[in-house]
């Protein structure tokens, strides 16, 4: 309970002090698996049939994430 407000403050003050941040631990234990329903441990993993809580909050932080300027590298 309350992953996704730990991860929406987490990523608010990641974005606040300006430090780079990722999501990892993608597909691997069903508690962090975005795509798994959010059950009791105990409960059987099942996968989500809409996008979870957790998985809206770096979906709409992904979103906001935009390039601070040009690529360097790009031709």
């Amino acid at each position: 309970p309350g992953a996704s407000r730990y991860l929406a403050d987490c990523i608010s003050l990641f974005e606040e002090y300006g430090w780079d941040w990722s999501y990892h631990a993608f597909r691997e234990y069903q508690g962090w698996d975005l795509e798994m329903e959010d059950l009791p441990r105990k409960e059987p993993a099942l996968h989500a049939t809409s996008p979870t809580d957790r998985l809206q909050v770096l979906l709409d932080a992904f979103r906001e994430n935009r390039p601070l300027g040009p690529n360097p590298v790009a031709p």
